[in-house]
């Protein structure tokens, strides 16, 4: 069955829905319906009503009936485990260790695996595992049905963004950044595997300090889409690289960024040291609402002494060098919602 894309923040609910015809990927529909203020918090669904009106609308829009849809992964637990090969079911032997990474019985819990390593010897495999509270997972699977949804798969957002933005393969590990407003996510992928993902604070004292500034140089109310136009052509034209006043706002929003990038590669490089199976961080994608900030991926590339690039969505499409239906700048932010509808291809006979 062949579904869309859509991805639940506590901003707003984006969709995305693809075509497949003949080895390639057509956007056939994709958008945004913004939450009123408190609908999501902390990735719990706190107003019920609101996000059932956002993802109705989300299905009249696309013509929807099923989806693969993200749980933030601030909700979720992810690890690694090396299982011994005994020809048991790997989901018992899974369910065997939850309880030793979670603070919650294994009956509390929803979770899926995937082998990230195979062993020499074969005596064991090595898996990584994401796993939600069954109750939390349950209030969004019921709020997709109350819209008239039919959820075909539930993910990590950092596990569906991964898919777009590595559907041509990677060896080298890579930083991956989601650098949003109400929050950033940030997850280092491994030959294509998430291997690990934390979140973080985002851009929203940014977008604050810049949309006071705007209401103070124009004197006067105004609406919030007039706002939003405005934020976006201060990070474009202005950035980090303007001659502008504002340029320590964004400087002071790189910093706390930058911070939150090292901390997380200080915990991945000690893993390294104590032995585990896994690489260094040689390069960094930048995606989400904030990754257009002009200068922004130099500024990191100086600062964390690595390459930092922005998302292309085009070889997950299938384009090659051609461009896609949907502007570089605003693709940055459908990157997980792209990932999530390129599920549906896997089944299709495109």
């Amino acid at each position: 069955m062949e579904g869309g894309g859509v991805e639940v923040s506590e901003r707003s609910v984006k969709y995305l829905r693809l075509a497949f015809r003949n080895g390639h990927r057509d956007i056939e529909a994709y958008g945004q319906i913004t939450l009123p203020p408190g609908a999501i918090e902390e990735g719990d669904i706190v107003d019920r009503s609101a996000v059932v009106r956002a993802l109705t609308e989300a299905r009249l829009r696309a013509d929807l009936s099923f989806v693969h849809a993200s749980l933030p992964d601030r909700k979720g637990y992810l690890f690694d485990l090396v299982i011994p090969s005994r020809g048991t079911p790997l989901s018992d032997d899974v369910g065997l260790a939850l309880s030793k990474q979670v603070p919650l019985s294994p009956a509390e819990m929803v979770f899926d695996c995937e082998t990230i390593l195979a062993e020499s010897d074969s005596s064991a495999r090595s898996v990584v595992v994401a796993a939600f509270p069954e109750a939390f997972a349950q209030k969004y699977v019921e709020a997709f049905g109350a819209a008239g949804l039919s959820p075909l798969s539930l993910e990590l957002e950092s596990q569906a963004a991964a898919r777009a933005l590595f559907a041509g393969g990677s060896d080298a590990a890579a930083l991956c950044v989601d650098f949003g407003v109400e929050k950033s996510v940030l997850s280092i992928v491994q030959r294509g595997v998430v291997r690990f993902a934390t979140s973080a604070e985002g851009a929203g004292a940014l977008d604050a300090a810049l949309g006071a500034r705007i209401s103070v140089m124009q004197h006067k109310r105004q609406d919030v889409a007039d706002i939003e136009a405005k934020l976006e052509k201060m990070k474009t034209d202005v950035g980090l690289v303007a001659d502008d006043s504002t340029v320590e706002m964004f400087a002071a929003a790189a910093a706390a960024l930058v911070a939150e990038i090292n901390r997380v590669l200080v915990y991945w490089n000690s893993r390294i040291v104590k032995g585990e199976a896994r690489e260094k961080v040689a390069s960094m994608l930048l995606y989400g609402g904030n990754a257009n900030i002009r200068g922004l991926t130099d500024h990191l590339s100086r600062a964390l002494g690595l390459p930092v690039a922005l998302a292309d969505v085009r070889p997950a499409l299938g384009l090659g060098m051609r461009e896609a239906a949907i502007p570089r700048d605003q693709s940055l932010r459908y990157v997980t919602a792209l990932g999530l509808a390129l599920r549906a291809g896997q089944s299709s006979p495109w």
